[in-house]
């Protein structure tokens, strides 16, 4: 109150609470979001293809960015852009940061939130063998020439794929199919991937590698065998995940 001293000004034992509080790193526990599963993809492939009214381009842009993120173990921010109107070239994923390479593309991400000094990391996308396959989604998006300066992802009026507008999308897609779309987020694709490798049995050690959640990790991951990454897309694809199985979400994987 005005006028009145600050009661706790003096004191000794709040300043050290605090302090604690922040060592124990606190903080709310994150939103629940639920995975989207290769069942899933399946149907949002099918409820796209109805969306007539979106020209076919952006059709197979949101069917390129869905399979990306997910067989990519992606963050929304490491392919999408901060505005639909500009973007940072030394951030952004652009078109010239994806290059075939074999059977699959080479993806260039250069910032990420486990990167503060921005040395990028190289991600491979091998084919799945399986009508979910970013391959083949990213061929037929990339069958017309694209700028190699601009964002990858880019709607048919030029503007570029935000976060928010691909959650957007994927909400009203999810809706239509009868999910309770608030459940589901952009960071949905990246939980899928790590819960859907669970259920393929693939080990603690490589999904951890794949999704880049820990320094060492992020240096073992450039040292992987090519055979056993381009065998992850195909293990993914034909993994079929129980009603009932828990998914990697919180802290430790979700982020």
């Amino acid at each position: 109150m005005a006028g009145l001293p600050d009661p706790v000004s003096a004191s000794v034992r709040l300043p050290l609470v605090l302090r604690g509080i922040r060592r124990q790193g606190l903080r709310l526990p994150p939103k629940s979001r639920l995975p989207i599963t290769i069942r899933i993809m399946r149907q949002l492939k099918s409820a796209l293809r109805e969306r007539l009214d979106i020209p076919t381009d952006d059709r197979r842009m949101y069917w390129a960015a869905f399979t990306t993120a997910l067989f990519g173990f992606l963050r929304c921010s490491e392919y999408t852009s901060p505005s639909p109107t500009n973007f940072d070239k030394a951030q952004t994923l652009l078109r010239s940061d994806l290059k075939p390479d074999g059977n699959g593309y080479r993806l260039h991400i250069k910032a990420s939130k486990t990167d503060p000094f921005l040395l990028g990391v190289d991600l491979f996308l091998s084919r799945s063998h399986h009508s979910v396959c970013p391959v083949k989604a990213l061929q037929k998006y990339l069958a017309y020439p694209r700028t190699p300066t601009l964002p990858l992802f880019t709607h048919t009026d030029g503007s570029y794929l935000t976060a928010p507008r691909l959650t957007s999308m994927l909400r009203y897609l999810l809706h239509k199919l009868g999910y309770n779309e608030d459940q589901f987020a952009g960071h949905s694709f990246r939980i899928g991937a790590a819960t859907t490798a669970a259920a393929a049995a693939l080990p603690d050690w490589l999904i951890k590698t794949l999704g880049r959640w820990s320094s060492d990790c992020y240096q073992r991951y450039i040292q992987l065998n090519a055979r056993a990454i381009s065998s992850v897309a195909n293990a993914l694809a034909k993994t079929h995940i129980p009603t009932n199985f828990p998914s990697w979400s919180g802290d430790s994987l979700a982020d």
